[in-house]
């Protein structure tokens, strides 16, 4: 009998501990609630190299920040319909600094895999727009 009571404190406990827990631990983490958009005007004839280029070292290189805890997600992102807005890079960060440092971090990476990738790059995309952005809901994210 003594060892039921003891095993069921034991599970009262981390019943209502784990949540404890849980909130101190997400009140440590850093909020992640600002998303940065760059747009680009890519020639639309370049957007298959593109592609490539984003699957092959764009978003292997932001996969290594988010490892870092530098970024919580990066995405690249094609625009088939509306305006001529056809490229856009997606990075969601604590805030606007982080995500400059982030993103510096980033184009180091870049410029350290393909010494001549900048120029390759504004070869095919002229143009671009940069927007910061606050979540201020969502969805969970897996």
């Amino acid at each position: 009998m003594k060892r039921l009571l003891a095993f069921l404190a034991l599970v009262v406990l981390l019943v209502f501990a784990a949540p404890v827990f849980s909130l101190a631990h997400a009140q440590d983490a850093p909020e992640m609630n600002t998303v940065a958009l760059n747009f680009w005007k890519c020639d639309y004839g370049a957007m298959g190299d593109l592609v490539q280029k984003a699957q092959e070292l764009w978003i292997p290189a932001a996969q290594e920040l988010q490892s870092e805890g530098k970024i919580a997600y990066a995405q690249v992102l094609t625009h088939d319909w509306g305006d001529e807005w056809n490229l856009i890079f997606y990075f969601r960060t604590a805030d606007v600094p982080t995500y400059l440092e982030a993103f510096e971090a980033w184009i180091g990476k870049l410029n350290e895999a393909e010494p001549d990738g900048a120029d390759w790059f504004f070869d095919r995309c002229k143009e671009h727009k940069d927007g910061f952005y606050s979540s201020v809901a969502q969805t969970e994210v897996p």
